[in-house]
């Protein structure tokens, strides 16, 4: 294989041996699908070992509303509407 260098191509930029670019470029691709893909794999199994109903809310916060009045809440709100 015969290689020019850039000024004998009168190039602006440095040669480059498209082979070696390709190669490069190939094993660029390849490192970043198989880190994408172990990545992928991983959170997957994070988002599947975490993953929680949200029924398990039920209940929660109870006391916070014992003694009030729904209607009665619900008007208050209303009301502060009316003002705004």
């Amino acid at each position: 294989m015969t290689v020019l260098t850039a000024r004998e191509l009168d190039a602006p930029y440095p040669y480059v041996v498209s082979e070696n670019a390709v190669r490069d470029v190939v094993e660029l691709l390849r490192a970043t699908w198989e880190s994408a893909a172990a990545t992928s794999t991983l959170m997957i199994a994070l988002d599947r070992a975490s993953r929680r109903s949200i029924l398990e809310l039920e209940g929660l916060g109870r006391e916070v509303w014992e003694g009030v009045d729904a209607k009665r809440y619900i008007d208050e709100l209303r009301d502060e509407w009316e003002h705004r």
